[in-house]
């Protein structure tokens, strides 16, 4: 009687410990040799496709690129809500658009 006194709580300790580290996040970390600039917060932008290169459009002269797109996000004009952190672009690195780590995003329908 005492063991079970004893077990019944450690297993439940064990059971919501796990609970909580399977917790699964929006997207996946990514960049992690990249420092972190900024973060937004609820900002909105345009899926954008260049060719080869897709971005998130934000206003006119603003666009990052997600390192973390999920199957299905690129939608070409799509209009949508994103936060995440704005990455550093390197001395002497040129690119199309700021590094980006999508933390979530959400398409605005019409």
């Amino acid at each position: 009687m005492k063991i079970s006194n004893i077990l019944i709580p450690f297993l439940f300790c064990i059971v919501i410990s796990l609970a909580g580290s399977c917790k699964k996040a929006d997207y996946i970390s990514c960049n992690s040799d990249r420092a972190v600039d900024s973060t937004m917060t609820d900002t909105e932008g345009t899926i954008t496709n260049s060719g080869s290169l897709w971005y998130i459009q934000v206003g006119e002269s603003k666009r990052f690129g997600p390192c973390n797109w999920k199957e299905g996000d690129k939608v070409d004009q799509q209009k949508v809500i994103f936060s995440g952190k704005v990455l550093r672009i390197r001395p002497n690195e040129r690119l199309a658009s700021t590094p980006f780590e999508l933390a979530k995003m959400t398409k605005v329908t019409p």
